[in-house]
């Protein structure tokens, strides 16, 4: 997915050097190969666990597929009709994820800097 869309959509769109990537601490997304291509990719500007940039365990206020894009689909996708088959679900998530609108992605994004501001503010912790 990084190396056939996500990398060539970025450079299309010459946004490579100006995104920072994020990514949870999943052993498969933190093996010596994969990390070695994110930062050829994106140097230091990677956030992962073994990386320069330290992200705080266990926040999922912090991250916008757990504040909002889960919670979200889940109401969406398994409302009716609810999906019977892998392939009624994958069609759901999918429909459910072209309906989001741009300006709810917007906001979602304001949301995080506000989310970060506090963080900033209370020096990490209550």
């Amino acid at each position: 997915m990084l190396k056939s869309y996500y990398i060539p959509t970025l450079r299309r769109r010459k946004e490579l050097g100006r995104i920072t990537f994020q990514q949870d601490g999943a052993p498969p997304h933190v093996a010596k190969v994969v990390l070695d291509f994110l930062r050829e990719k994106f140097d230091k500007k990677l956030i992962s666990r073994n990386c320069d940039f330290f992200w705080p365990p266990d926040s999922p206020d912090l991250n916008p597929c757990d504040f909002y894009l889960w919670g979200y689909l889940k109401s969406k996708v398994y409302s009716n009709p609810i999906p019977e088959t892998t392939e009624d679900l994958k069609r759901n998530v999918r429909r459910e994820i072209r309906r989001i609108k741009a300006e709810t992605l917007k906001k979602v994004s304001e949301n995080i800097l506000t989310r970060l501001q506090e963080v900033i503010s209370l020096q990490g912790g209550p």
